[in-house]
């Protein structure tokens, strides 16, 4: 029951974000405050894929000069992601999508935010086997700033991987019955 009552406080945050984005200026922090009280381990880890990420999303908005569109995503997508982090915090063997289903959430929206959430996790070991490949073949990506204009390199390839899962993960669900 505890879980649950978490559970609606998280996605009710990550609601708030998505109708009124100004709210996480002040979630954020408040959200940050709780998991380094909560789990400093699990918060270091986290912080170590977010900070790289959202750097990155920030770095294309600024090249197509829209610094403050790229500065809402990355806060909308902070705030979400810190919301679903605060519930993994108090609970972390109670997966989103039991969450989700023992609030009453249908079986598909369960199963697809589920799926939609782990599949961008598995991204980020993507990139460092797409890093690491290219390293191997001889084509060295530089550091810092000039990296994105080298984006390609890891682009291309991270592309070609996620569309062939995607289409694995399509299959899969067919074969199992998930189409009605």
């Amino acid at each position: 029951m505890r879980y649950k009552i978490l559970g609606l406080i998280s996605l009710v945050l990550m609601v708030v974000q998505f109708v009124r984005p100004q709210t996480s200026y002040a979630l954020i922090p408040a959200l940050l405050l709780t998991l380094l009280v909560r789990n400093r381990r699990s918060l270091k880890i986290y912080l170590t894929f977010l900070l790289p990420s959202f750097t990155f999303i920030l770095a294309l908005y600024a090249l197509l000069g829209q610094w403050q569109t790229g500065l809402q995503t990355v806060l909308l997508l902070t705030g979400t992601s810190l919301c679903l982090q605060l519930f993994l915090a108090f609970f972390p063997d109670v997966s989103l999508y039991v969450l989700l289903r023992s609030c009453g959430c249908p079986e598909r929206f369960a199963f697809i935010t589920y799926g939609a959430v782990n599949y961008a996790l598995f991204i980020k070991p993507l990139v460092n086997e797409i890093r690491d490949a290219q390293r191997l073949r001889g084509v060295e990506i530089p550091t810092g700033i000039r990296s994105l204009l080298h984006l390609h390199i890891l682009l291309i390839p991270l592309m070609v991987r996620l569309i062939k899962g995607a289409d694995h993960l399509a299959e899969s669900l067919y074969l199992r019955g998930g189409r009605k």
